[in-house]
C-alpha cells in the first residue's frame, strides 16, 4: 500500500515539475515579448539649413514666432544596400516627425532597431503630408510601394498663404549602430521666394492689387543630388494679392510673410508679368515684363516697386539666399 502510494506521490512531483517547467518558459517568453517592447523606442534627428556657399541669409516663412516650425516633418527610411530600382520605405514610410525643443526631433511611432550593421538612408521633406487628410494644399509624395528615390508632386495653391515653404532632405547610406544614434541632416528650400515692397517715392494713394501672372503652376521633383525640380508644368496660372496697402506714407512698406508668394524656379518669359492697381482717385492698372528673368531655388526675390510720374510701373529687383545656416530655431518675417 505504501509503494502504490509512493508510486503516485511519484507521479504527482513529476506533474509538478512539468507544470512549472511550463510556467517557467511561459514567463521567460513573456519577459522577452516585454523586454522587445521596452527596447523599441522614437528615433531622434537634428535638422539644418544653409545654402551651398554657406551664406547665413533670410529667415524662412515655415515657422513660428517661437522659432518652431509650423508643421511637422514627413519621412521615409529604407534598410538595406541602396539600389534605385528596387529599394522600398521598409522600416518607415512617411512617418510624422515632431519637434521637441532645443532642435531636437523625432519619431512619432517607436521602433524595434535592426541588426547592427544594416545599411539605410533617409528622405524628408516639409511640411508633413497627413495620410488621412489633405491640409498641405496640392503636395503629393510617392507611394509606400514605389521603389528607388522617393517623388514629390506639387501644385501651387490659389491664396498666397497657402503656398508652401516647400522643404526636402536625405542622407547618403549608413549603417545602424549598436544603438539608434540622433540623424543629422540638411533640409534646403526647394520654392523661389518673391515678396513685394512698396517704394517711399510712390505717390499718396492704395495699392489695391498685387499680381504674377503667366507663371508655372508646379512641377515634379525626384529626390537625387542635383537638387533641382526634374519638370515644371506647363500649365501658367496668375496669382495675387488683394490688399489697401496705403503709399505715400513717407517710408518703404514691406508686406507681411503670410504676404509672400512661393513661387516654382523658373525661366519666366514674355508671357510673365508683375501687374499692380494703384487707386490715387483715378484707378490704375499698370504692368511690367519678367521677360528673361530666373527664379532659382532657394532664393529670395524681393520687387521694389516704383511708380513714376507718368504712371509707368518699375520694378527694382534685390536676389539673395533664402536660407538659414544655423537650425530651424529662427523667428518668422523676411
Amino acid at each position: 500500500m505504501l509503494k502504490h502510494k509512493n508510486k503516485y506521490y511519484q507521479y504527482f512531483l513529476l506533474t509538478l515539475a512539468l507544470a512549472g517547467g511550463i510556467l517557467t518558459l511561459s514567463s521567460c517568453s513573456n519577459e522577452e515579448k516585454e523586454d522587445n517592447i521596452l527596447s523599441a523606442q522614437p528615433l531622434g534627428f537634428e535638422f539644418s539649413t544653409q545654402d551651398e556657399s554657406g551664406v547665413t541669409a533670410k529667415k524662412s516663412r515655415a515657422t513660428a514666432e517661437s522659432g518652431e516650425l509650423i508643421s511637422s516633418i514627413g519621412m521615409s527610411c529604407y534598410t538595406g544596400f541602396w539600389d534605385n530600382n528596387t529599394s522600398l520605405p521598409d522600416f518607415f514610410y512617411n512617418e510624422e516627425i515632431v519637434y521637441q525643443g532645443s532642435n531636437k526631433w523625432q519619431t512619432t511611432s517607436s521602433y524595434l532597431k535592426p541588426a547592427t550593421g544594416t545599411k539605410r538612408r533617409f528622405f524628408a521633406y516639409y511640411p508633413y503630408v497627413s495620410p488621412t487628410e489633405d491640409v498641405l494644399h496640392n503636395l503629393t509624395i510617392s507611394a509606400a510601394d514605389a521603389a528607388g528615390s522617393p517623388t514629390i508632386d506639387y501644385t501651387i495653391p490659389a491664396n498666397v498663404a497657402d503656398q508652401q515653404d516647400l522643404m526636402v532632405g536625405w542622407t547618403d547610406e549608413d549603417a545602424f549602430g549598436a544603438a539608434f544614434d540622433v540623424v543629422h541632416m540638411k533640409m534646403y528650400h526647394m520654392m523661389t521666394a518673391v515678396r513685394f515692397t512698396i517704394d517711399e517715392s510712390v505717390p499718396a494713394g492704395y495699392i489695391r492689387k498685387i499680381s504674377i501672372d503667366n507663371v508655372a503652376d508646379g512641377g515634379h521633383f525626384v529626390y537625387d543630388d542635383e537638387l533641382k525640380w526634374n519638370s515644371v508644368n506647363s500649365t501658367l496660372a496668375s496669382y495675387s494679392l488683394e490688399r489697401d496697402i496705403r503709399t505715400g506714407v513717407g517710408s518703404k512698406v514691406e508686406l507681411n510673410a503670410d504676404e509672400v508668394f512661393m513661387m516654382m524656379p523658373q525661366y519666366l518669359n514674355d508671357k510673365s508679368v508683375v501687374t499692380i492697381t494703384y487707386d490715387n482717385g483715378q484707378v490704375f492698372t499698370l504692368s511690367s515684363s519678367l521677360d528673361g528673368k530666373e527664379w532659382e531655388r532657394g532664393k529670395l526675390v524681393t520687387y521694389n516697386i516704383k511708380i513714376s510720374s507718368l504712371f509707368k510701373l518699375s520694378l527694382e529687383t534685390t536676389i539673395e539666399p533664402w536660407v538659414d545656416g544655423d537650425t530651424f530655431n529662427w523667428t518668422s518675417g523676411y
